[in-house]
């Protein structure tokens, strides 16, 4: 430490910028010359300049051009606090793009034949680092489902509950689902590993629901599927729709992947695709960012800013259990996000290639804002305010976030039922003039309160979307 305070009194301007590079090292010194590797690296040398110095000019942590991968989150909390005078500012180099990702890039694909190429992963085969999406040359690619188009359609359901508990719904029940004969033509022939990952989609009203097949009566055409009860205002029923994906057979269309537990990716190229120009990309992250304030203290997070920066690649993985139907895919994290911050800001981004959200502003967070940013091929949707609980203490209940002039499109590519900017119990925001397309469910929703319950969702402004 007493190093770091000799090199900083000697040359203030070059403390208060430090630097990243592709070509890094986080054992270096965070010059220009000698540039740190990872924001982490950097985060720690911003709070060591600050412990050991009287600041009044910006910290600026200033990414040199390039792409760089990322193998954990950001993580900022209060000994990260900036001042008015004296915020930490993360930023690439003036004119260059900057693209930090969440994932790694594939190599070795080699030719199956002329339509069919394959990756061989060794922390899938070896370490089971399954991943439920994939990224192709810069678009989400298909995991392979059918039918290729459209839906099956579902006959008829009945549900047998097995323990009631003490909530809204039963604690576990199990639903028998008689398919189509098209649906059940395709399970007859699944192996044990198809059993293990094969998925089913229903999409029910504005609603939807993931599971694994719990069992397959070949007699009956049916399925069964275990969890909690359905929902009586939104079940699964004979006006439902369906398909299937993460089998091995469903590979039959260009722009399709699969990955075996061998290890093998398997994916069919499209039209004009090379094997030798083709990139790859699986998610590692599911978040980018965590900026956590002190819950126990409601100590917050403070003055830090976020500029021109682009952030790809995250995922989200099913769990065994699957999805329960969930209304705007309310409980799904994000890529950023924030509790307990106030006046942070992010400033001309983009959060692309996402497995959910890709901001949310959650428990105690004022005087934040993203603005003149670019959020799409979201798994979910573009931004999340508030909780679905309301906390009772006010100051705990988040307020004045602003989401202004941004362009938030291509979302619910995982979980349709997401909205691009959604504020549950929340007050005082403003959404403002930002484009928002290319969604499945809705574009803007305000309120998490039903009937005539006392609502903080109060003082919103929704204006010129």
């Amino acid at each position: 430490m007493s190093i770091v305070v000799l090199l900083c009194s000697m040359d203030l301007a070059y403390c208060q910028k430090i630097y990243l590079s592709p070509a890094g090292n986080d054992n270096n010194s965070g010059s220009i010359e000698k540039p740190l590797a990872t924001l982490t690296a950097a985060r720690d040398r911003a709070r060591e300049y600050r412990e050991s110095n009287k600041v009044s000019q910006p910290i600026e942590i200033i990414a040199l051009e390039g792409e760089y991968f990322m193998f954990q989150p950001l993580l900022l909390t209060a000994d990260d606090n900036g001042t008015s005078d004296s915020p930490l500012i993360f930023k690439p180099e003036q004119g260059t793009k900057v693209v930090f990702r969440g994932g790694v890039k594939l190599t070795g694909a080699e030719m199956v034949n002329e339509g069919l190429w394959r990756i061989f992963i060794p922390q899938v085969a070896w370490y089971d680092s399954y991943f439920d999406q994939l990224f192709v040359n810069d678009r989400r690619a298909v995991r392979a489902r059918t039918p290729n188009a459209g839906f099956y359609n579902i006959k008829q359901v009945a549900e047998s509950v097995l323990i009631n508990g003490n909530g809204l719904l039963p604690q576990l029940a199990v639903q028998e689902i008689e398919l189509d004969s098209a649906g059940a033509n395709c399970i007859s022939h699944f192996t044990g590993e198809d059993y293990r990952d094969a998925v089913v989609t229903f999409y029910h009203k504005w609603d939807n629901t993931m599971k694994h097949i719990a069992g397959f009566d070949d007699s009956a055409n049916s399925i069964r599927t275990v969890g909690t009860g359905m929902q009586p205002w939104n079940t699964i029923d004979s006006q439902s729709r369906y398909y299937i994906d993460n089998f091995r057979s469903a590979l039959d269309s260009p722009g399709e992947w699969y990955l075996e537990r061998s290890g093998y990716l398997y994916y069919i190229p499209m039209k004009g695709e090379t094997i030798e120009t083709t990139s790859f990309f699986a998610p590692v992250l599911k978040e980018f960012i965590v900026i956590r304030g002190d819950s126990s203290t409601g100590k917050r997070v403070e003055n830090i800013h976020f500029e021109s920066i682009s952030f790809e690649v995250s995922g989200y993985q099913l769990p065994p259990q699957g999805n329960e139907a969930m209304q705007a895919a309310s409980p799904i994290g994000a890529s950023v996000t924030l509790d307990f911050a106030e006046n942070i800001s992010f400033l001309n981004c983009e959060v692309a290639h996402t497995g959910n959200y890709a901001f949310w502003f959650r428990r105690a967070c004022s005087r934040c804002t993203v603005s003149q940013s670019y959020l799409h091929d979201l798994g979910a949707g573009g931004v999340k305010i508030g909780e679905t609980v309301i906390r009772p203490r006010e100051a705990e209940i988040t307020n004045n976030i602003i989401i202004d002039n941004n362009v938030i499109r291509d979302g619910g590519n995982v979980f349709p039922s997401a909205v691009g900017i959604i504020i549950f119990n929340a007050s005082d925001n403003k959404l403002t003039h930002n484009e928002i397309a290319n969604l499945r469910y809705s574009g803007i929703s305000v309120g998490w309160v039903w009937g005539y319950t006392p609502s903080p969702s109060k003082r919103n402004m929704v204006e010129f979307n």
